[in-house]
């Protein structure tokens, strides 16, 4: 999912105080902070949540940003307000100055994080060969020993407070494929991309004959019409919202 950043426009929206004489003149970025993709929560990618973090720092004599506390985050609990504050140390600061002595000087400034929501993948039907009964009994068989090393296939890594966290994954599971329904998706993903001989190989716990490997973005490509992710992270977005909601809070013009 591509993380698209509005960071550097908002770094520009930086609230200062006006100058009320020509001495006073408040600070500046010298080097706005960067952001990268690792900055934004990985749940809030996950469901495709946008947050917002207002920031109060003081900018430093020296030209770093200090002090800073968060003024508010909005959704609360996925993270944005540690992650905006991360951000925002990275700057480098023209302090303030009056009568062309440096001093420190509170400022504000607005942290957006947006992210492209959860779209449905487009269903390509599969135009390979038919697999065969043979070929779909061994990768049945391979399958179900496959899965019995990963109880949760389709269950991502969720990075929330435990009660969260639990939670989030409860809606997981409950949205994701039956057990029966998964057996099935893998091992028709398995009989679509492995020979029959290899497959009959390793469902008894034999090397596979071929000495090539399947191409995994031709797996990818051959499991489109199986199993959509996205799909499964739409429906639990619309729970997670609806119970922890997701509402952006914007400042009032006073502030």
């Amino acid at each position: 999912m591509r993380v698209v950043w509005a960071v550097a426009a908002c770094l520009a929206s930086i609230t200062f105080a006006s100058p009320s004489l020509a001495q006073r003149i408040p600070p500046s970025w010298k080097v706005s902070p960067a952001a990268s993709g690792d900055d934004f929560p990985s749940l809030a990618v996950l469901l495709g949540i946008d947050g917002l973090v207002i920031l109060e720092c003081t900018a430093s004599v020296s030209g770093h940003p200090e002090n800073c506390r968060v003024r508010s985050e909005s959704p609360e609990g996925l993270g944005f307000g540690d992650r905006a504050l991360e951000i925002v140390r990275r700057g480098t600061l023209n302090p303030a100055t009056r009568n062309g002595r440096a001093q420190p000087s509170r400022f504000r400034v607005a942290i957006p994080f947006e992210t492209e929501r959860p779209r449905r993948s487009q269903t390509t039907p599969w135009r390979g060969p038919t697999p065969t009964p043979a070929a779909m009994a061994a990768a049945d068989s391979l399958a179900q020993q496959l899965l019995a090393q990963m109880p949760d296939p389709f269950m991502p890594e969720i990075e929330a407070p435990e009660d969260r966290r639990a939670l989030i994954e409860s809606w997981f599971r409950q949205e994701s494929p039956s057990a029966t329904e998964t057996r099935r998706i893998f091992a028709t993903l398995l009989a679509r991309n492995i020979a029959e001989a290899d497959l009959q190989a390793m469902s008894q716990g034999r090397p596979p004959v071929s000495k090539t490997p399947p191409d995994p973005e031709q797996m990818m490509k051959s499991s489109l019409d199986l199993f959509d992710p996205e799909a499964v992270a739409i429906k639990v977005r619309a729970r997670y919202c609806a119970r922890l909601g997701c509402e952006i809070t914007r400042p009032s013009p006073a502030g």
